[in-house]
């Protein structure tokens, strides 16, 4: 594929998103702000693997909630999914 093809293509992609979940990654900013109301330190490979994590499991219910009439399971198991993955980090750290 040419270049042209892959930003139509991108493009095709974001109008589905959008259509399937509305604004989400508008959300997150927002959502992250009240999460961590004094700000977060990240300074740690683990620290920031933490909280890349918690920005996916926030967008995820960013998504699902904006498909609150019609909800998408694919979101909700997603979150799950991470929270283990979280929950493995922690226990990495916790105990080496």
């Amino acid at each position: 594929m040419k270049a042209d093809e892959f930003l139509r293509r991108g493009a095709e992609v974001w109008r589905e998103h959008e259509k399937n979940y509305g604004p989400s990654y508008n959300q997150v900013g927002c959502i992250m702000e009240r999460v961590f109301p004094d700000g977060v330190n990240l300074s740690t490979r683990d620290d920031f693997r933490r909280f890349g994590i918690m920005v996916q499991i926030v967008t995820k219910l960013a998504r699902y909630t904006n498909t609150w009439s019609k909800p998408h399971a694919d979101s909700i198991f997603d979150i799950g999914v991470y929270s283990m993955i979280l929950a493995e980090i922690d226990d990495e750290i916790c105990d080496p």
